[in-house]
């Protein structure tokens, strides 16, 4: 009976690709980059990997991924939009909206690179220190960046800056913010040692936590996989979860790992 079960198995997993809608698109520890399939508490991740990156993030509309220092944009299906040689060991990178909210920050150059719809353009930046690490980047509107920060106290900085001159706008601190934080929409995702903390416009907070307590301070690393779905993973559990987050929803999922024998397979 086990060879039946096993193909009652195949057949319902290859159903569920089939029928599950896309999720959006999520890095892995190995640096595989797979499709995640379903809705919440219910996900499916691809056994075979899209690509390879060191840092990515991806909209419903494409996808910005850096490997070995070269930042490349994607388009919807995948298919190479443009790339740019930054050399950067660790770029900050966002799309979460269509290609023109497509923007990078370049911590060793102090520099912001963003997408003008025909070319990467890049902006220096007039501020001799941030003060801390950036966290999080965004556009915002249609010529400015917004940066989080996180300082050495864990308090946390918003600074929008000029995409044409590099100029500070505005610098405030998010009172209710602390720790490494991550901006999604309108919301603001910081870390704490049970889980995630999510913080609404109007300054309302809610605690999400995860099923690894006594998290250490910069465990968790923030992807976006898609414009409403943030891939989190814990560097000292290994553990993987995706939230799903917008103006109405919010929901936390174990997000599987990928199939065994594909990671195998990657390492060859």
């Amino acid at each position: 009976m086990k060879p039946l079960f096993a193909f009652l198995a195949l057949a319902a997993l290859l159903s569920a690709q089939v029928n599950s809608p896309r999720a959006g698109v999520a890095r892995f520890a190995d640096g595989t980059i797979r499709t995640v399939l379903g809705l919440p508490a219910n996900l499916l991740v691809s056994a075979t990997p899209l690509a390879y990156a060191d840092f990515a993030s991806f909209s419903d509309a494409g996808g910005l991924v850096s490997r070995n220092g070269l930042i490349r944009l994607l388009g919807p299906d995948g298919s190479p939009v443009a790339e740019y040689a930054s050399g950067e060991t660790a770029p900050l990178l966002n799309i979460d909206g269509p290609l023109s909210t497509t923007i990078a920050w370049l911590p060793s150059q102090h520099a912001l690179l963003h997408w003008t719809g025909h070319s990467f353009s890049l902006t220096e930046v007039n501020i001799s220190s941030l003060g801390g690490e950036a966290t999080s980047v965004q556009t915002f509107g249609s010529d400015q960046a917004r940066l989080l920060v996180t300082h050495p106290n864990a308090s946390v900085s918003a600074i929008t800056l000029s995409l044409e001159t590099g100029n500070v706008v505005s610098s405030d601190i998010l009172p209710a913010a602390h720790g490494r934080a991550f901006a999604q929409h309108s919301f603001v995702v910081c870390e704490n040692p049970q889980g995630l903390v999510v913080e609404s416009p109007d300054g309302l907070s809610r605690t999400v936590p995860l099923s690894a307590a006594g998290l250490p301070a910069g465990d968790l690393t923030i992807e976006r996989m898609s414009s409403d779905w943030l891939h989190v993973s814990s560097a000292s559990t290994g553990h993987d979860w995706v939230l799903f987050l917008n103006r109405t929803n919010l929901h936390l999922s174990v997000l599987p790992a990928p199939p065994a024998s594909s990671i195998e397979e990657s390492a060859k």
